[in-house]
């Protein structure tokens, strides 16, 4: 068994909640379904970050498509 497939077995087995028979295995699967969604916006937030350094370089006449780079800027501060 896999260190997660044990936590999560652990988490429903250790569930102290006075639930009636059942739910206790539905409201483990919403708070991992939260913990996954939580998970997903980050992610996205990420990526829109990432997505505003990507140039498009439009293709020149002997070029046959554009591309695309990744840009990086910024700069350094010294001492001197």
């Amino acid at each position: 068994m896999t260190n997660e497939y044990l936590e999560l077995v652990n988490e429903y087995t250790n569930d102290t909640g006075d639930y009636p028979e059942g739910e206790s295995l539905d409201l483990m699967k919403v708070r991992r379904l939260d913990r996954i969604a939580d998970a997903l916006e980050r992610i996205a937030d990420s990526l829109e970050a990432l997505d505003k350094c990507v140039g498009f370089q439009t293709p020149t006449p002997y070029m046959k498509e554009g591309y695309h780079f990744l840009r990086i800027d910024g700069y350094v501060e010294t001492d001197n």
